[in-house]
C-alpha cells in the first residue's frame, strides 16, 4: 500500500481521546464509555439512505450493503435465483462498493477501530483477498474503477467536525485518482470544491464529478483541462454517453426520475405517478434504468425503507419493483423466504 500524500497523525482520535480524558476527570470513570465510544465503534445508525447498490457485468447480480455484524456488510444477490451471498462479515461496517469491469474485485469503504476516519478496502468477488487500499487521516468513499481496471477514483473528506470523520460522512470533499493497489494516490479536485459523485468517462480519459451544482470533467492527461458539463449535479451518463439520468424533487413524494437526451436537450420525467424516486443508475449494458423507490411502512412516525424498481430505456417505460426493503434489512432471511 502506498500513498503519495504525506501521512498525516490520527489526529482525530488523538483529539477525542484528549476530550474523553477531560470528560472523565470532571464525570468520573462512566464516563469514559460515554466520551470513548462515537468515533471508536464506527456505529453510523443504520438506515436505507446508506443503502448502496452496484451491478456486475451482465446485469445479473448485484453487489449491496446490507444489515449485518458491522451495521453495514457486503452481499451478492442473484437477479435470476434470488439467492444472497454474504462477503464481509465484520465489525466494521462497509458499503459503497464498486466492481471492477472484469467483475473479479469489489473496492468499497469500511469503517473499524481504532481508526476516526474511513478508508478504502478490495476483496475478490468471493469475499477473498481483502486488502486495504487508502489510510490517510480523512474519510475515503464512493469509489469508482476505470474502464480498464487499473485505477480508482474516489472522494476524501478531510474537514473535522464533533463526533469525529465517521460520524460526519456527507461524501463529498476532494476527488482523488490512485492505482488499482492503493499506490500513486494524487489529487485531481481540492477540497475547497466540495466535489462528489466522482466517475470515469466511457474511454477512461478523464474524470467526470459534480460540483457547485454543476458537473465538470477533468482530463487525465497533464494538463488536466477542466470543462463543464451538461445536466445537473449529480446526473449519471449512460454508457454511450447518449443520456442522462437523475432524480429531483423538494420533498420525497414529489421526487421523481429524469433523462435527459446529451444531444437534443430534451427531459423526459420517467416516474410521473410514483413520486418517492432516489438516486437513479444505468444498467451497465445501458437498457435499463435502476432507482430506489421510498416507502413508509411503519407510517409516518416509522422509518423510511427503500426498494429497488427499475424502467427500460426503450419500448414500455413501465416502472417495475425488483426486490422490495426487506432485503436490506434481512438479506439471508429474504432468500430463504423467497426461494
Amino acid at each position: 500500500m502506498s500513498d503519495s500524500v504525506p501521512s498525516q497523525p490520527k489526529r482525530h482520535t488523538l483529539v477525542w481521546l484528549l476530550v474523553a480524558l477531560v470528560v472523565v476527570f470532571w464525570l468520573g470513570p462512566a464516563a469514559c464509555l460515554i466520551s470513548l465510544n462515537p468515533p471508536g465503534s464506527h456505529s453510523r445508525p443504520h438506515t436505507h439512505s446508506d443503502v448502496t447498490v452496484s451491478l456486475l457485468p451482465g446485469d445479473q447480480e448485484f453487489v449491496f450493503s446490507a444489515v449485518g455484524q458491522g451495521r453495514l456488510d457486503l452481499y451478492l444477490l442473484d437477479l435470476q435465483d434470488h439467492s444472497v451471498v454474504q462477503l464481509t462479515d465484520s465489525p466494521a461496517y462497509e458499503t459503497a462498493p464498486a466492481v471492477s469491469p472484469d467483475g473479479e474485485w469489489i473496492v468499497y469503504a469500511a469503517g473499524q477501530w481504532p481508526d476516526a476516519a474511513d478508508h478504502l478496502f478490495r476483496i475478490r468477488i468471493d469475499g477473498e483477498e481483502k486488502r486495504q487500499l487508502t489510510d490517510s487521516d480523512g474519510n475515503d468513499t464512493a469509489p469508482a474503477i476505470s474502464p480498464d481496471g487499473k485505477s480508482v477514483v474516489f472522494v476524501r473528506e478531510t474537514e473535522y467536525r464533533w463526533g469525529g470523520l465517521a460520524s460526519n460522512w456527507t461524501e463529498r470533499g476532494m476527488i482523488c485518482l490512485m492505482h488499482a493497489d492503493g499506490s500513486h494516490l494524487r489529487i485531481l479536485v481540492s477540497e475547497e470544491f466540495d466535489a462528489f459523485a466522482p466517475a470515469f468517462s466511457a474511454d477512461g480519459r478523464s474524470i467526470i464529478y459534480s460540483a457547485n451544482d454543476e458537473r465538470f470533467a477533468v482530463s487525465l492527461d497533464e494538463q488536466a483541462e477542466v470543462t463543464r458539463l451538461a445536466g445537473p449535479a449529480g446526473a449519471l451518463p449512460s454508457p454511450n454517453g447518449e443520456w442522462l439520468v437523475y432524480s429531483r424533487g423538494h420533498y420525497s413524494p414529489d421526487h421523481q426520475v429524469f433523462l435527459l437526451n446529451t444531444h437534443s436537450g430534451e427531459e423526459v420525467c420517467l416516474t410521473p405517478e410514483l413520486g418517492y424516486c432516489f438516486n437513479p443508475w444505468f444498467s451497465r449494458t445501458g437498457d435499463r434504468i435502476f432507482f430506489f423507490h421510498e416507502e413508509w411502512p411503519d407510517g409516518g412516525t416509522g422509518e423510511p425503507k427503500r426498494n429497488v424498481w427499475e424502467i427500460a430505456l426503450e419500448g414500455n417505460r413501465q416502472p417495475r419493483e425488483v426486490f422490495d426493503y426487506q432485503l436490506f434489512d434481512a438479506p439471508l432471511k429474504w432468500t430463504a423466504a423467497e426461494q
